[in-house]
């Protein structure tokens, strides 16, 4: 009896054994094999369940994959469901919680921490339809969110390798009631950077943990550079910290012992001023450098040396020489000096006198021109046959300048005048003897040298002006530099300068007197029709651009002032060719095709058009040549023709002299021929700079003056070589003020 209820006992119980084997090979060969794309909306149910990923699954083409309650999912090795374009709906219920585990994860195995991989939910997932809730993942690697916001709600993670969660710094996944245990890291891991837009941290249940570094909400501070790369041993230097989001600096440090900085006022986002002291026994070498700033503690590794103290040059006297001196005392100012201290000229020791620490000197060789490096070297105290070198200063060595004054002089023949020549220091013992010259004796003479006495520094000159014309005075000097002065002469025989219009103003109105007259008859006239101003051969002129009839009109006063005796000056740039006429004393002909740049009229109110025997002078001009004409009454000859080349891009002087009724033409200084005498008994000059109908002027007129006689071919060289130079017409300095 006893026998047959063992047996009873024993059959029961490997038929419980199988039974449970069965049922565990109907569980496992009854699970669901899903992997690849989910690329439309697909549910996993609980009647499928177990659903065992074999290969990684991936949602996409914005699919949903719905995961009901209860429903276990088991994750071969290595393998991941991903949330990519798309949504996981995973929602358990407390009752019926979804699981994502491991395939071992079942009777007869031994599950681990990180045998399957992740769920990961990528940027492009739908934040408002991911959601996972009431489940229990285990034996994987966590989830991992990427620039997403999934919600998670009462999540059991457990047993994973590394972090339950994982997030970046562009992520704001939420939810409630979550809880980790046995996990690498039991908690949310956020990784070191700069939260650069607008997140949420709501995952409640589970902390948030920065395993390493710091993340910075905004552009982290960073610096980028120090002004300077080194410091010496108790020295104390000014200093600029440069880099992004710098501001509320706070406080500075190093990573080498001895070396503080205290921030200065003045700090910005973008740089901090500091004071930075090296201690006299502080650690030599490259030192990193940390500042406290409100957004975090940016550091600079490697920014300053710290180097032991080095000769230092800080100012020369002199520290500028003359090539001629020789045996000057140069004293050299700085810090750091040792009696050892040597004075280097481009290398070369010279022999040094040692005052003090911040002062040597030595004897300077005579030197040739140019920048000479000077540094003072002494030997390193710590490293026995090695030098410190100071960083160069400059002295420089020039040439000697000789002067000469005044630099523009005009002169009336005959009668002399002294010139001031001087140089930069004290003559020597002997005094100092230069040379002179005159580039035109016949015109102005000077001894051939001067001797500036002992001890003095300048000499003066005496000028004889013997003829008519510009000179050039020059002083100079073996080795130096020269000068010159430029000097005027005029005959003394000159004749008054009746009317000069510079016609420098700015500009034109139209309104009466705007056109200035600079000599004190103060002739003033009056710009019509549209003439204007513009930059010229002397600061500004006049233009008219030729399609109607624009001039500036000046008093015609201007006539009582000279009659058949005088000379017209002006320079012009015309803009086309004129008509050549024949020269005649009697004819019409100035009545079409011409250029006037001063137009031939006459003062009608004083003298009758007809009857009176005056005629107005003006002056045609084109690029092919100069015409005189004389205008009355049925009266407009031309009584002087040149035919030459006139520049239309450069500016052209003419000269016109009327002797006793002839005419006169003068072209940059040099005379080119004499016309003939009109008919009329006298001749007036014009008061009309530009034309009417007649011949409408095209383009520039600068600097017209009227003579109240003839100019001699001297007076009229020097005087268009003096404007030509950018001087007055007698060769004083020129200014452009206007008028």
């Amino acid at each position: 009896m006893q026998a047959k209820k063992s047996i009873t006992s024993t059959l029961r119980t490997l038929l419980l054994i199988v039974t449970a084997y069965l049922s565990v090979m109907q569980t496992v060969h009854a699970a669901t094999m899903v992997s690849g794309a989910v690329t439309t909306n697909t549910t996993w149910s609980l009647a499928q369940s177990p659903f065992q990923v074999t290969a990684d699954v991936v949602i996409q083409n914005g699919a949903i994959l719905t995961i009901e309650p209860g429903v276990s999912v088991l994750f071969d090795a290595g393998k991941n469901l991903t949330v990519g374009i798309g949504s996981l709906n995973a929602r358990g219920t407390a009752g019926q919680p979804i699981t994502f585990t491991s395939s071992l994860d079942q009777a007869g195995s031994t599950p681990a921490a990180g045998d399957w991989g992740q769920i990961r939910i990528l940027d492009a997932s739908n934040d408002a339809t991911t959601v996972v809730e009431h489940a229990d993942i285990r034996y994987g690697q966590g989830i991992t969110v990427q620039s997403a916001s999934p919600t998670f709600n009462y999540l059991k993670l457990s047993n994973n390798l590394g972090a339950a969660i994982s997030i970046d710094l562009a992520s704001s996944p939420k939810g409630v009631g979550n809880q980790a245990t046995g996990n690498t890291l039991n908690g949310v891991s956020v990784p070191a950077g700069d939260v650069l837009g607008t997140v949420t941290w709501g995952i409640k249940g589970i902390p948030y943990v920065v395993e390493a570094g710091v993340v910075s909400v905004g552009t982290s501070p960073a610096i980028s550079t120090l002004n300077i790369s080194e410091i010496q041993q108790g020295e104390t230097l000014n200093a600029i910290i440069a880099g992004t989001r710098l501001t509320g600096a706070q406080s500075v440090s190093f990573s080498k012992t001895g070396i503080t900085a205290i921030v200065q006022s003045g700090a910005t986002d973008a740089s901090v001023p500091i004071q930075l002291n090296a201690g006299v026994n502080s650690v030599l070498g490259l030192s990193d450098i940390v500042l406290q700033v409100a957004a975090g503690r940016p550091n600079l590794i490697g920014a300053l040396q710290i180097i032991q103290p080095q000769p230092t040059v800080t100012s020369l006297n002199p520290s500028t020489l003359y090539v001629t001196k020789t045996g000057i005392a140069l004293s050299v100012s700085g810090k750091n000096f040792v009696p050892e201290s040597v004075i280097r000229l481009d290398g070369t020791d010279l022999t040094t006198t040692y005052s003090s620490v911040s002062s040597l000197s030595a004897s300077l060789p005579l030197l040739t021109t140019g920048n000479k490096s000077i540094t003072v070297k002494q030997p390193d105290p710590l490293l026995s046959g090695s030098f410190f070198i100071s960083k160069p200063a400059v002295l420089s060595v020039t040439v000697p300048p000789l002067s000469i004054s005044p630099a523009f002089v005009s002169q009336t023949q005959g009668v002399p005048f002294i010139l001031t020549v001087a140089i930069p220091f004290v003559a020597p013992a002997g005094g100092q003897t230069v040379n002179l010259m005159s580039s035109a004796p016949t015109i102005a003479t000077v001894p051939s040298t001067v001797v500036i006495a002992e001890g003095s520094t300048s000499a003066q000159v005496p000028v004889t002006s013997v003829g008519v014309g510009t000179v050039l005075i020059s002083v100079s000097y073996p080795g130096w530099l020269a000068a010159q002065s430029h000097i005027s002469v005029f005959s003394s025989t000159l004749p008054p300068l009746l009317a000069e219009f510079r016609l420098d103003e700015p500009s034109w109105s139209g309104t009466v007197g705007e056109v200035k007259d600079s000599t004190a008859n103060a002739n003033h006239g009056m710009a019509g029709n549209g003439a204007i101003t513009a930059p010229s051969k002397l600061c500004s002129g006049g233009y008219f651009d030729g399609s109607m009839a624009r001039y500036v009109y000046l008093p015609p006063k201007i006539q009582d002032l000279a009659a058949n005796t005088f000379t017209i000056l002006l320079w012009v740039k015309p803009g086309r060719t004129h008509e050549l006429d024949a020269e005649t004393s009697l004819s019409t002909a100035g009545v079409s095709g011409q250029n006037y740049a001063l137009f031939p009229n006459l003062n009608t109110a004083k003298w009758n058009w007809d009857t009176s025997g005056y005629a107005g002078a003006g002056i045609s001009v084109g690029n092919n040549g100069v015409s005189v004409y004389e205008h009355a009454g049925g009266y407009m000859p031309p009584v002087l023709v040149w035919a030459g080349a006139v520049s239309g891009s450069g500016w052209t002087h003419i000269a016109v002299t009327y002797n006793n009724g002839v005419p006169s033409l003068f072209v940059n200084g040099v005379f080119k021929k004499t016309g003939v005498k009109g008919a009329h008994q006298n001749v007036v000059p014009s008061f009309v700079i530009g034309s009417n109908a007649y011949g409408n002027y095209s383009l520039g007129v600068d600097e017209y003056k009227l003579f109240g006689g003839v100019l001699s071919a001297a007076d009229i060289a020097a005087a268009y070589a003096n404007e030509n130079d950018g001087m007055n017409w007698n060769g004083t300095t020129r200014g452009c003020a206007g008028g």
